[in-house]
């Protein structure tokens, strides 16, 4: 065998492939890591994602929630209302019947006002419009 002697040279690149070897290897390690933090991240910003939409889909159904009480509430207030309207008609009209049979049944004088029974049922008339509508 011959005896090889090992230059300066030899040795300097040597060192230099070691280094560069040793910097891939941490290179790579790195890189690995980095990629383990970022799959944990994503996976927290996809956790983080889902309790805000579970969030806003709870206050969403909260809000649909009131939404179709106060429809409710508006429709039964439309009921009342068409009923009260009911009541009233009713009322005007029989007022009104009865304000007629009162003119017929005892007509005034051309120059004359109306007596006192005549505005007291007139009175009593409107009273019960009024009563009836509410």
């Amino acid at each position: 065998m011959i005896p090889r002697t090992i230059t300066p040279q030899t040795l300097l690149m040597a060192a230099a492939v070691a280094a560069a070897a040793g910097f891939g290897a941490g290179w790579t390690a790195n890189g690995l890591r980095l990629g383990a933090v970022v799959a944990a991240c994503r996976i927290e910003t996809a956790e983080c994602r889902v309790d805000m939409a579970s969030r806003d889909a709870q206050a969403a159904e909260r809000t649909l929630e009131q939404l179709v009480d106060a429809a409710a509430a508006v429709s039964d207030a439309a009921s009342a209302a068409i009923d009260a309207t009911g009541r009233a008609a009713a009322a005007t009209d029989a007022a009104r019947r009865r304000w007629e049979q009162l003119v017929k049944a005892t007509p005034l004088p051309v120059d004359c006002r109306p007596d006192q029974a005549r505005a007291e049922a007139f009175s009593a008339a409107v009273r019960r419009a009024q009563e009836t509508m509410r």
